[in-house]
This record gives C-alpha cells, structure tokens and sequence, in this order.
C-alpha cells in the first residue's frame, strides 16, 4: 500500500513534498482511492488479491466505478456520481456552481470558473476532463499563460508527448522566462528521451519525476483558498491554515482567483 499526498505547488516555496501522483498508472499499482489532496494506491499481487475483494465489494455497495484491473475511474466517477465525489473531496463543494460560472456570458466570470474547474480535476488525475475546459479557456483568450501551461501538463501526463511541445513552444515564444514553461520543456525533453531508450518501459519515467515540481497552484493562495473549499467536507476551521509566503505576481494580465487562476512567477525553480 502507498499513500501519496501533498499538493503541486512546485519548487518554487522551497521543498514541498508532493507525491498524490506519484505511482498514477504505475505498472504494478492501482489507484484505490483519490482526493483532491492524498492518494492511495494498491500493489497487483496475490498477497492483496483478498483486500482488492473488499475495496471493489465496498465501490460496488456505493455503485460507483472501479475496476479490479484498472482501480477507481476518476473521470467515470466526477461524471456519473458528482455527488459522491464533492462528498469525499475529489471536487470541490461548489463544484455545481463552478459548472454554472464556466457558461456566464461575463467572460473574466466564465474564465475564473474554468481555471478552478480545470486545476481541480488536474488535482485528482482527471486529465482527460481537464483537456477538455483547457481549450474551452484558450478558445476565449487564446493569450492566457496558466491555461496553456496546464494543458500542456496534462497532455504530459497523459504521454502525448508531441500535442504537449506544440503547446510548450507556444508558451516559450510568447514568455521564454516563465518557469512553469522550463518544467514543461525539460519534462517533454525526459519523456522523449525515455522513449527512445531500450529500457522505455521503465518507471518513474523522467518526466513523472519532472512534473512534480510542476506549479499547478499558485503557492500565495492556495492554502486559504483550499481550505476554504473543502473545509465543509472535513468540518475543519478554515482559520486553522495560515496563509503561505507571498509569491510574485504571475504575469497572467487576467488570472483568475484562489486556486490555479495563475501560475506563480518564482524567482527560483529547481528540478
């Protein structure tokens, strides 16, 4: 059993340990459970055949969509039981209301929705739900730096490497110092190293170990922010977690606010 938690706000804070996504279809492992911020993953032997049983025979009792081969279904379940997913913090509690926001006419309105909805399935592995409101928010300022970057960490952590280098060269010819836009581009480089290797099955590729230092929340915000959204889930004072340092303000012209509106503009990163 791994238990992985933390949350991805980069190196840029200094040493923040962020390993939720650390064994995400990894061979050998499945996802048992997923939130917005830990995970837990199985090992696929005979000794855990019994405890996979119990965990498949519990998600069947809930009918919500897990696999024995494959583990939890994030994108079947945020799909099909929304419900369940706010109530145990794979989505954030105004996950509906966000919905609703993504569709106004005011476009800062429908923007800010977008950058929360696309961070928060970012945050539990819905990548293919995130490519998805990424371009709906590039279709509306096809200029934006956050969306871009974090469409281009998704299409990473999917494998599709070469979709992944278009949307970073974007992002280095229109912000070559943008640190974000160096994690991208040296993570796309490891991945397309690997898989010319002979070895290219290998884990962790080097681009998982890459992204991790991927700042996919804005580390000044994110703290109050995200307890303020999921504090009603876990009955938790909001007050009990202090504000983080201040970053530098992201050169976003028009980020969205709480988490993931924008990407920090640090002035160290580190891999």
């Amino acid at each position: 059993l791994f238990l992985g938690d933390g949350y991805p706000f980069g190196l840029s804070q200094g040493p923040r340990y962020y390993t939720a996504a650390h064994l995400w279809e990894a061979p050998g492992w499945i996802l048992v459970f997923r939130s917005v911020d830990h995970a837990v993953y199985l090992r696929r032997d005979a000794r855990n055949r019994e405890n996979l049983e119990r965990i498949a025979a519990w998600y069947e009792r809930q009918a919500i969509a897990f696999h024995r081969d494959r583990g939890l279904d994030v994108e079947a379940v945020i799909a099909e039981s929304p419900g369940w997913a706010i109530a145990h913090r794979l989505l954030p509690v105004d996950h509906r209301a966000l919905l609703r926001a993504s569709t106004s006419p005011v476009r800062g309105k429908r923007m800010a929705a977008l950058a929360r909805l696309g961070t928060s399935y970012a945050l539990i592995g819905a990548y293919q739900s995130e490519l998805r409101i990424e371009r709906e928010a590039l279709a509306l300022r096809p200029d934006a730096i956050a969306p871009r970057a974090r469409l281009a960490h998704a299409l990473l952590r999917l494998g599709r490497i070469a979709a992944a280098v278009e949307e970073i060269r974007v992002l280095e010819r229109s912000h070559p110092q943008d640190p974000a836009a160096g994690i991208l581009a040296r993570a796309a480089a490891g991945a397309m190293r690997a898989r010319a290797r002979p070895d290219a099955g290998r884990w962790p590729p080097p681009s998982a170990r890459l992204l991790g230092g991927f700042p996919l929340l804005d580390p000044a915000a994110a703290s109050r922010a995200l307890a303020g959204r999921f504090a009603k889930t876990l009955g938790i004072d909001p007050s009990r977690f202090p504000p983080l340092p201040q970053s530098s303000p992201s050169a976003d012209p028009d980020p969205a606010p709480g988490p993931s509106g924008a990407l920090p503009r640090a002035e160290k990163v580190g891999v």
